[in-house]
């Protein structure tokens, strides 16, 4: 009996040493291979259905449960009717050491760890240490979620007026900014707007930034008449803390729509004035151009040439000190402007303004009241007082232009214009004379 145990032996030690294993099987498939079963096929590969009693591990040190491992794969399981049960415990805070190896050093716990959350002090399910925190399988932090919501600064996204009987469009935004966020997982809300039901606030589950940022609530409905400015909509915020208890409770309600807020954008240039020629009129001269952030105007700083038959961009005479100011509507129909312009300079002031001007569409040009004159080679075309650099000592001139168009449109520009040359107002190159332009775009919905 013994000879036989040695023999036994001997030749498990030989097979590790030289060859394959099998326990239950003669045909094992990898270096170790146990057949729980007992069913495999002596030779060649076994069935699925053969292999899901399996164990085996290849040349390579993969290892397959229930099926031949995958050569990507460390461990490669496979079922039908069976998972894999992880390591269950009981999470008692964000950044709970394990303990394993007995030091209590939190720094040991290596990222990726995986376990289970059984404990209610943190959310049940899976966990992951991510090297400082032990993390919701879905990367959203398991601290409790907690910021100050910044009530005062609330705003519809995209901005528009509160107008009662009309739906607000898909896609409109309640955004509620917050400070302090702390990273944590908030739950979602559906909030409904004081005094009228139908429109609705929705906030979907989210994660905090850490420090600031915005909860967006998707809102929907037909508000009424009540809600239009200057009253505004409210929404009560009381479900909102039901839902997150551990969030500051810093203000009660929002609301928005008491202001009709405009939109500003801005776009400025400065630049040497370089030679054009005005398609249409062939008016040659020297510009700096800026169109408005709504492409619907352009204006300039426009020098006319000297020559206007055979000008290029080195033989004008014409004084730097004759740029005028000029404007021109980008758009496809007459456009009717109400404007005022005011400039200053060290011996006074200029002023214009009008109520009434048409511009044509894509023409340069200026008015004086309300008489539109396009630029060409024989008309200035200046906008209010011509020449916008002082002809004496006293210095480059600083210009305003604001107007509104008539209609029912709500946009508001405001145009500062200022030049000035390396050598003086009585110079005669045009890349000597430089220009700053700055457009503000005030729209409001």
């Amino acid at each position: 009996m013994i000879n036989k145990f040695y023999t036994i032996f001997a030749l498990t030690i030989a097979s590790l040493a030289f060859g394959q294993v099998g326990i239950n099987t003669q045909n094992p498939q990898g270096v170790f291979n146990i057949d729980g079963g007992k069913n495999n096929a002596a030779t060649g590969t076994p069935t699925a259905a053969q292999l899901a009693d399996d164990f085996i591990v290849t040349s390579k040190g993969t290892t397959g449960i229930g099926t031949i491992p995958d050569n990507y794969a460390a461990l490669d399981v496979k079922s039908t009717n069976q998972g894999i049960l992880a390591p269950r415990v009981n999470l008692t805070s964000s950044t709970m050491d394990l303990n394993a190896d007995g030091d209590n050093n939190i720094s040991n716990q290596p990222k990726g760890l995986l376990v289970y959350n059984i404990g209610t002090t943190l959310t049940g399910g899976y966990f992951f240490w991510n090297g400082t925190e032990w993390r919701r399988i879905d990367n959203k932090s398991s601290v409790t979620p907690n910021a100050t919501l910044q009530c005062t600064q609330v705003y519809l996204d995209p901005a528009q007026a509160i107008t009662g009987g009309t739906a607000f469009s898909t896609g409109t935004i309640l955004k509620i900014p917050y400070v302090a966020g702390n990273g944590g997982s908030y739950s979602g809300v559906t909030l409904q707007s004081v005094g009228n039901a139908a429109v609705t606030a929705t906030l979907s589950a989210g994660t905090f930034e850490v420090g600031s940022g915005t909860l967006n609530f998707t809102v929907s409905g037909t508000p009424t008449t009540s809600q239009e400015a200057p009253t505004g909509m409210t929404f009560d915020l009381t479900p909102f803390y039901a839902a997150n208890p551990s969030v500051t409770n810093s203000c009660s309600s929002v609301t928005v729509g008491k202001e009709v807020k405009a939109d500003v954008q801005v776009a400025a240039t400065m630049d040497f004035l370089k030679y054009v020629v005005d398609p249409g009129t062939n008016t040659r001269g020297f510009q700096v151009a800026l169109t408005t952030p709504d492409g619907l105007y352009t204006v300039r700083a426009f020098l006319r040439h000297s020559d206007q038959t055979s000008g290029t961009a080195t033989n004008n005479t014409n004084q730097v000190q004759n740029t005028d100011a000029q404007i021109r509507s980008n758009a496809a129909v007459n456009k009717t402007l109400m404007y005022n312009h005011l400039g200053g300079y060290g011996g006074g002031v200029t002023t214009n303004s009008g109520n009434s001007v048409v511009l044509p569409p894509s023409q340069w040009g200026g008015t004086t009241d309300n008489t539109w004159n396009q630029a060409t080679t024989s008309v200035r075309g200046n906008w209010g007082d011509p020449g916008i650099y002082q002809g004496s000592n006293n210095g480059p001139e600083f210009r305003y232009y604001s107007w509104i168009e008539q209609g029912t449109t709500k946009v508001a520009y405001l145009i500062t214009i200022m030049g000035g040359a390396n050598n003086g107002p009585t110079g005669t190159v045009p890349t000597d004379m430089k220009v700053y332009i700055k457009i503000e775009q005030i729209k409001a919905p």
